[in-house]
């Protein structure tokens, strides 16, 4: 034999004897945890438990001798959780069993029996604290949907359907609802059956709901003071919208006909009516009359066109931005203005900043 060969030989044999220490370890680890817990040393057994786990994590059910003619199934997760539970730890108790339980090799011992009977008062022994705690979560949600009903009334009063057509308002709200009506559900089953997972399982809903509350609240104020700045600037910063709105276009320093056939035009009541609507904040009552409106080419076209763009633009921000129609038609009557007035621009002493972006954003 080479030398080469003769390492390796040694090598070999080296690796091999070491696996076999190692893999030794984990019965001894094993064996002074289960000692430990017949001197209800629990502490103890915890660290040895957890070590043997690290050396060997598969539950085999191999008899591993204690001392003497003691044996016991190699099932290191349920063991520990014998010991947690000794030592006041039930949550991480039921942890290790439903480890042990997954592995498979438990269900199959004459341990598994005892696991249950211990899963089951450890459950009961840990329902009362998890009640408390689901109940606090639930009337914390409770709290917060309260919290919505005044935000609720001033959006309606400021907005009609507002509250039930933005997804972030009502249909947000309602799905809370949902989830807290589940979570209090769950709550009286746990309680009844002393199911310490459908308690857990109640203040987890509950919790969620509780956020889904708060997020509709955050958007019921972020709404609301849109729809009040909306409904405040024309009244703060304009003395005569109206007539302001539909004076009359310069004509071109070469077309003085042009010019005095502007000065005598006079607007259609229908365009009159739509405006005073519009600056009163009553889109729709305006959108309705300026539809009415058969304009002849020039300015008051141009006017009834940038009055209906306004009406359509702020009945889609106002409805929560989900009605594509509504911007739809809002683009084509800012075309439309634009085609017959090219000039014209809304006023931002009249109109609200968002629209006389969106107005100058379109081509």
């Amino acid at each position: 034999m080479t030398r080469r060969g003769f390492r390796a030989v040694v090598f070999v044999g080296l690796w091999i004897a070491a696996s076999s220490v190692l893999r030794a370890d984990y019965k001894e680890s094993f064996r002074r945890a289960i000692y430990a817990s017949n001197q209800k040393n629990w502490t103890e057994a915890i660290v040895f438990l957890r070590q043997a786990i690290a050396e060997q994590a598969q539950e085999t059910g191999e008899r591993v001798v204690i001392s003497g003619m003691d044996f016991k199934p190699y099932l290191p997760q349920f063991y520990l959780g014998v010991a947690l539970m000794n030592n006041k730890d039930c949550s991480s108790a039921l942890a290790a069993w439903r480890t042990s339980e997954d592995q498979g090799t438990v269900k199959k011992s004459g341990e598994y029996n005892l696991l249950r009977r211990l899963r089951t008062s450890c459950e009961s022994m840990m329902v009362p604290s998890n009640v408390s705690a689901a109940r606090t979560s639930i009337e914390v949600a409770r709290q917060s949907d309260a919290a919505l009903a005044p935000l609720e009334a001033e959006i309606s009063r400021l907005q009609g359907q507002l509250w039930q057509q933005d997804s972030g308002l009502g249909p947000a709200q309602a799905a809370a609802r949902t989830a807290l009506q589940s979570a209090t559900a769950r709550l009286e089953a746990g309680t009844r059956d002393s199911d310490v997972e459908q308690v857990r399982q109640a203040a987890d809903l509950a919790v969620r709901a509780g956020e889904q509350f708060q997020a509709v609240f955050r958007q019921a104020l972020r709404r609301r003071d849109e729809l009040e700045s909306e409904r405040a600037k024309p009244l703060t910063t304009v003395s005569n919208p109206p007539l302001a709105a539909l004076m009359p276009l310069p004509a071109t320093p070469d077309s003085s006909s042009a010019r005095r056939a502007d000065l005598q035009t006079l607007p259609p009541r229908e365009l009159v009516a739509a405006v005073d609507a519009f600056f009163k904040a009553d889109y729709a009552r305006a959108l309705k009359n300026v539809s009415g409106v058969q304009p002849p080419a020039g300015p008051v076209a141009g006017q009834s066109y940038l009055i209906r763009s306004a009406a359509e633009y702020m009945l889609y921000v106002l409805g929560g931005e989900s009605d594509a129609q509504l911007l739809e038609n809002a683009t084509k009557s800012v075309r439309s203005c634009r085609r017959i007035a090219p000039r014209l621009e809304p006023d931002p002493h009249f109109f609200s900043p968002r629209f006389v972006q969106f107005f100058a954003g379109v081509r």
